[in-house]
């Protein structure tokens, strides 16, 4: 397996040469499974110019994919934190599943009342068109709910609202 290759040369003289070789060649071919051991092994090493790069390439239930693996190890929507980069770069039509995902980050994040409005500002203005559309009212309700036990306000989160509140609208 891709995974299991790539175990096999690390720290080999000849590491970074194979995995630009794999990494071109899994871009071309759109090799699903060997862009995903690549980008996981990027994670690891900390590469983020390659695992963007592998990011865009990946078909977008993929990206879904990861973008949930990182949420549940990292669940930070913060501006500097690889979740939110990669949830930047996804400008399609969300799953149910990525956006229930997300609402939990968001509800819970919330909850622990520690983030800065200013952290996630831009990723929350970048999101609201990408949620799914089925689920608006569900994440309207659950996201309200969170914001209004919130001890002051997060205008961040108030404009998201009001944003997915309109497309709700629109989609009645």
């Amino acid at each position: 397996r891709p995974a299991q290759i790539l175990d096999a040369v690390q720290k080999h003289e000849w590491e970074e040469a194979l995995l630009e070789g794999w990494s071109r060649a899994a871009m071309r071919e759109q090799d699903e499974e060997w862009l995903e051991a690549l980008m996981n092994l990027r994670a690891r090493q900390g590469k983020m110019p390659q695992l963007f790069q592998l990011f865009a390439e990946l078909p977008n239930p993929a990206k879904e994919k990861l973008i949930i693996s990182l949420m549940r190890e990292n669940p930070n929507l913060s501006y500097d934190q690889s979740p939110s980069t990669f949830l930047s770069a996804c400008r399609f039509s969300w799953s149910a599943e990525l956006s229930t995902a997300v609402t939990t980050v968001i509800c819970w994040t919330l909850q622990k009342g520690d983030m800065q409005p200013w952290r996630w500002e831009k990723l929350l203005r970048d999101i609201a068109p990408f949620l799914h559309a089925a689920s608006l009212q569900t994440t309207i309700e659950r996201i309200g709910g969170a914001l209004k036990k919130k001890t002051g306000n997060d205008p961040s989160v108030s404009g998201l609202l009001a944003v997915l509140e309109l497309r709700l609208a629109m989609r009645r």
